[in-house]
């Protein structure tokens, strides 16, 4: 029977099915032997294909269906391994914090990166609105700037008093949602504004580093109806990009990409060429220098 994975842990997944509800599985032998650069062959959001046990009412996940997509990131820096973070989303929503703990640029334009890389939408939510000093809200609202004119959707929300989680809700309803982000920045407090019923853990920092601790500790699928789903994951730490070609860099940057095509040489890096419109664009302006800064750091790396 087919089904689609709503929680992983390991290669035990738990399979929403039709007619029979939700049925632990295990990974087959034969899957996990395949030739997968992933760490993990089954991901939230999977079609699967199981073999169902009526005695033991378990099962075994014997095919991953097609993806239409995935979130995916290097699974550490020495790793050539991936590590899928879920499958088969609408959209992709970013939180992060100019404060307790501070998101760095470099991890937000390497996750957009990845998700213009393989397609899948992408919407910034700042968390933590409420508690922002005067000059924090100054920041924030510099990187929305940066963001909304590099093509992205913005949005600064509070779990707290809830603010602007109402047109959030109105944007999540009919899809299939993934949040992601630092820990620390207060996923698990929005999730759970958004639904009561939810009742997640949520994390404190720790006062040395200020960073955040984990309290999602393995990916789930959350609905806020039968249309309406989520995709929790754990905190993460750093995001190492996969399968994006150094030549092929600049067309995973909204604002660069328009402008490739006005560029004096096909094969511009967008680095040090004469006649450069990428270059152009951001001695006028119209490029943030933090975006360039971030775009050459990933060159480098």
């Amino acid at each position: 029977m087919k089904g689609k994975v709503i929680e992983t842990r390991g290669y035990h997944s738990l399979v929403r099915t039709q007619d029979f509800g939700d049925i632990n599985c295990t990974l087959q032998g034969k899957l996990r032997q395949e030739k997968i650069t992933s760490t993990n062959p089954v991901a939230v959001g999977d079609c699967v294909e199981i073999e169902y046990d009526n005695v033991m009412a378990t099962g075994s996940v014997v095919r991953v269906m097609d993806r239409k997509n995935y979130v995916v990131r290097q699974a550490s820096k020495l790793s050539k391994s991936i590590h899928i973070i879920a499958a088969n989303v609408d959209i992709s929503y970013l939180i992060i914090n100019v404060s307790k703990p501070v998101t760095l640029l470099s991890f937000i334009d390497r996750f957009l990166v990845s998700n213009e890389a393989y397609k899948i939408p992408t919407t910034i939510l700042i968390n933590k609105k409420d508690i922002l000093s005067s000059k924090e809200m100054n920041d924030a609202l510099r990187l929305q700037d940066i963001y909304t004119k590099a093509g992205y959707a913005v949005m600064l929300i509070s779990a707290k008093t809830t603010e602007n989680l109402d047109i959030l809700r109105e944007k999540l309803e009919g899809k299939t949602s993934l949040f992601s982000g630092n820990s620390g920045v207060g996923k698990s407090a929005i999730l759970n504004a958004l639904d009561s019923t939810f009742k997640l853990k949520e994390g404190t920092l720790s006062n040395y580093y200020q960073m955040g601790k984990h309290t999602t500790t393995f990916s789930k699928m959350l609905f806020l109806n039968e249309q309406t789903a989520i995709i929790d994951t754990p905190g993460i730490k750093a995001f190492g990009i996969t399968g994006v070609e150094k030549q092929e860099l600049a067309m995973f940057f909204p604002e660069f990409k328009s402008r490739l095509e006005h560029c004096k040489f096909h094969n511009c890096t967008h680095t040090h060429e004469p006649q450069c419109e990428v270059i152009s664009a951001l001695e006028r302006g119209e490029i943030s220098q933090e975006r360039y800064s971030s775009y050459l750091k990933i060159m480098e790396d």
